[in-house]
């Protein structure tokens, strides 16, 4: 640090001048024989230069928060006392040591508190205005005492979090291997992407430009777009809340069931709670109600929350989707003659030229024998 001699005169005890040191005020002017040389000048500009910028750094609020904390982190670190300006400089033998020296500090804090301010604690790089006492002992203990700090291994936030709520949703947005929230619409390249808070989720579908329309996006909900009963969403804001009050939810509120009887396996990824999935089996594969009910649980006890064949005993026909399934194509009888349609293409045949499917587990369907999936959809004869 540059400084200046300033001389002080004792007139009482002697003549003798002695010299007061203060910080330079960067004034570079010098009279009499003490002047500098002409060659001496400039390094004196630049030494005002360089001590100008550092001025402006240091009055720099970011600049001055950053220094704070590295300080803070080093001090935790080293096992010392993070109070700037605490005489004991050297570091505690244990950590109960240095938490009482802390709450030594905490305590005279809150003895001098008289109102409405920022934290007291010395060096603290926080610029939260405490208006009652209680918040600013929560900040203390949380903050400064025993700081709230992350323990997961190689995490780089370093700095205490002010309550618990904070710390856990950290480590649910960082740490978590999967998220609870995914983007319902198909054509959104993120819909195999999870996201691990709502805000983030509910953020990525305002931004992202979606083809948003009237009615809900996930399959088999009571709201979209297939369903007769319902009209559609005024705007697009009523789509948004009922995604986010429908389709979102935590690990203590599940909602990835999904079905796979019969043509709903072709359909999108599992959105459904418990409750929606019994209500889609009673609606559209026309189940009776404890049927429906039997089954979910079968199906929250797999672990997989996907209700497929093997879950379900005594599957008929009759039971598929009435809103996946596609509509049965006209029956073309020919005189004296019997009509099978291909299980796969939907292409009517003469009995004479079909075989049983042996690959299809939905027996007793039939298949082409002389054509494939392909050739048959564009043969037109029958």
């Amino acid at each position: 640090m540059l400084v200046e001699f300033h001389p002080q005169h004792n007139s009482q005890q002697n003549d003798n001048p002695y010299y007061s040191l203060v910080p330079w005020s960067g004034d570079i002017s010098v009279e009499g024989p003490s002047a500098p040389a002409q060659g001496v000048s400039g390094d004196l500009e630049s030494v005002k230069s360089h001590h100008d910028c550092n001025r402006i750094a240091a009055a720099d609020p970011k600049h001055v928060k950053a220094q704070e904390l590295k300080r803070i982190e080093e001090a935790r670190a080293a096992n010392c006392c993070t109070w700037k300006d605490c005489p004991s400089t050297f570091p505690f033998l244990s950590d109960a040591d240095l938490e009482h020296h802390l709450e030594g500090h905490a305590q005279d804090v809150v003895r001098r508190w008289s109102g409405a301010t920022e934290c007291p604690w010395s060096g603290c790089p926080s610029r939260e205005r405490f208006k009652l006492l209680s918040p600013l002992k929560i900040h203390l203990q949380n903050v400064h005492v025993n700081p709230l700090l992350c323990v997961r291994q190689n995490c780089s936030f370093k700095r205490p979090f002010r309550n618990h709520r904070d710390l856990q949703r950290h480590i649910e947005t960082k740490h978590a291997q999967t998220g609870d929230f995914r983007c319902p619409y198909k054509e959104c390249e993120t819909s195999i992407v999870t996201f691990r808070r709502k805000d983030k989720w509910l953020k990525h579908v305002q931004d992202v430009q979606h083809q948003l329309d009237n009615f809900c996006p996930v399959q088999h909900c009571e709201k979209e777009a297939r369903r007769k009963h319902f009209a559609g969403f005024e705007n697009q804001k009523g789509v948004m809340n009922h995604m986010f009050n429908e389709h979102t939810g935590t690990r203590l509120d599940a909602r990835d069931f999904s079905c796979a009887l019969g043509s709903c396996k072709y359909g999108d990824p599992p959105y459904l709670t418990k409750d929606q999935l019994a209500r889609h089996l009673v609606e559209d594969h026309s189940l009776k109600e404890k049927k429906s009910q039997d089954i979910v649980d079968a199906v929250e006890d797999s672990g997989s929350h996907q209700l497929n064949m093997q879950l379900l005993r005594n599957w008929k026909p009759s039971f598929d989707c009435r809103l996946c399934a596609p509509p049965s194509p006209p029956a073309r009888r020919r005189r004296g003659r019997r009509v099978v349609y291909c299980c796969q293409c939907k292409t009517p045949h003469n009995a004479t030229v079909n075989l049983c499917c042996t690959g299809c587990p939905e027996k007793p369907h039939e298949f082409c024998s002389n054509c494939t999936w392909e050739r048959a959809l564009s043969n037109d004869e029958v």
